[in-house]
């Protein structure tokens, strides 16, 4: 069972479909090129961005950002209709359709 439309059908091409998007640098494979791109970047793409308060480097600023928002600020999203603390509001969003509206997408393979 996924959360959304989109989880469904990555679900069916990873896991039924069998679909990989090998590295054509390493022997890394990725199942989205989404992830390919962001590996290929992170791993032999240029400079890197260091968190100044653990070992975390990131390949972007905005993604360093990100983390140290999540993992050094403590900025959380909280949920309105219970005690849920989401660390994304995309995370936040998908905790009310899953939880408090029941939206669910459930493999038929």
């Amino acid at each position: 069972i996924t959360v959304t439309k989109k989880g469904l059908r990555q679900h069916i091409r990873i896991k039924h479909q069998k679909v990989r998007f090998p590295c054509d640098q390493c022997e890394h494979s990725s199942t989205t090129k989404r992830d390919l791109a962001l590996h290929k970047n992170s791993i032999h793409g240029g400079h890197k961005f260091m968190c100044d308060q653990c070992n975390y480097s990131a390949s972007r600023k905005d993604v360093l950002k990100k983390h140290m928002e999540i993992n050094h600020e403590g900025i959380r999203y909280q949920c309105d209709q219970c005690s849920f603390e989401a660390k994304t509001p995309y995370s936040l969003k998908m905790h009310r359709e899953n939880i408090h509206e029941g939206i669910r997408y459930p493999c038929d393979q």
